[in-house]
């Protein structure tokens, strides 16, 4: 079933959950590009748009906001157990 997410800036890597629930399997939408879940996702949460390498910057809002502590799958949940906030 095909879901929504919001991408806020073309320069983003990640895209935010804009449907109640996106459950692992589902396709999300986000503007031009269609990602598959790769595990469930709560509403107003982080899906990676692309493959994100340990290291890396998260991006949203066209902004770097966080750096990936872990390698991150197209698909994956973006969240506190995968992202340390920049200082």
């Amino acid at each position: 079933m095909e879901k929504k997410a919001l991408l806020l800036s073309e320069k983003d890597n990640v895209a935010t959950v804009i449907s109640k629930l996106v459950e692992k399997g589902d396709v999300v939408n986000c503007n031009t590009k269609k990602v598959k879940v790769l595990e469930d996702i709560l509403f107003g949460h982080k899906v990676a748009l692309m493959d994100i390498k340990r290291g890396d910057y998260i991006i949203k809002y066209g902004e770097a906001v966080g750096e990936a502590t872990k390698n991150i799958r197209m698909g994956e949940y973006v969240h506190t157990h995968n992202v340390e906030n920049l200082k």
